[in-house]
Formats: C-alpha cells, sequence, structure tokens
C-alpha cells in the first residue's frame, strides 16, 4: 500500500503556488491506494512480504463442489479481501473471501 507523504504534498503544491490551506484541504480528500501488480513486477526488496491478493480473468475460486453458472462471463477481477488493508479501505467488502 502506498501511503501518503504530507511533507512532498506541501512542497509540491508550494512549488506550483498553491495556498497551504487549498493543499491541507486536498490532503484531506485523498486516500491511500492499493497497488495490484504481478508478482514478478514487485520489486525484489518488498517480496518477502508479499502475497497474493487477486485474480484477473477467467472463472473465479468457488468452493469445492460449486460450479460458476452456466453462460456466465468469466470474471475481471477478484480481490482476496483478507489480503487487503483494513485502515483506509472504505469499500464495503467482506472481511473474508472475495469481492
Amino acid at each position: 500500500m502506498t501511503s501518503i507523504d504530507e511533507r512532498l504534498v506541501h512542497e509540491t503544491t508550494a512549488e506550483y503556488g498553491v495556498p497551504g490551506p487549498v493543499a491541507q484541504e486536498f490532503m484531506a480528500r485523498l486516500r491511500p491506494c492499493l497497488y495490484l501488480v504481478p508478482h514478478n513486477e514487485v520489486p525484489a526488496s518488498r517480496r518477502e512480504n508479499v502475497r497474493s491478493a487477486a485474480r484477473t480473468g477467467g472463472l473465479p475460486a468457488l468452493p469445492n463442489g460449486v460450479d460458476w453458472p452456466e453462460g456466465r462471463a468469466p470474471i475481471v477481477l477478484s480481490v482476496d479481501c483478507a489480503a487487503r488493508p483494513r485502515t483506509y479501505w472504505t469499500l464495503n467488502c467482506p472481511p473474508m473471501g472475495t469481492c
């Protein structure tokens, strides 16, 4: 997860003449974000604590004995809800499973 570097935001906005209160209001509306990238694109220095958190394309991972309904299109993306950071996540997803 990428956090917001307030110092960098203030420096950058000041460089472009944005008043401090405007920069502060801008930061109040920012949220950290998650980057979903292929495992081989994760920098080597960060791979040790990385785990798979998403799948793209194909059929979803379903419990044993549950089939994907006939005629349904493959999924675009599924995210492992247990792997996401809880601090800044505001989407309405279950604590476990996928969404």
